[in-house]
């Protein structure tokens, strides 16, 4: 692993620790896993699109199975449905959840 890497994957962790909150996260068709998140906008109303949308964001590292649309994540007892997954950065996944 490059230092670059090393670094990436050190400064994720500091994030996830200090800003983190655990989630329920069910791969479609799936077994449930609980990764660490950070949550960056919680729900809000859309008005592009019908719906509550909420963005989180982890370590890829954080999931056995990589998010993926039609995914659930289940916030302090909410659920909703990924419909998009971003990598903005190697090795951190941007999700977005409608409820």
């Amino acid at each position: 692993m490059s230092l670059f890497s090393v670094s990436v994957a050190a400064a994720n962790q500091t994030v996830l620790d200090v800003h983190g909150e655990i989630v329920t996260y069910t791969p479609s068709g799936g077994v449930a896993e609980s990764p660490t998140v950070v949550i960056v906008d919680p729900a809000t109303v859309d008005d592009a699109s019908p719906g509550v949308v909420a963005v989180i964001e982890s370590a890829s590292s954080e999931f056995d199975v990589r998010p993926a649309k039609g995914g659930a994540v289940t916030i302090e007892s909410t659920d909703y449905t990924i419909f998009d997954v971003k990598e903005p950065r190697p090795g951190w996944l941007r999700v977005a959840l409608k409820k």
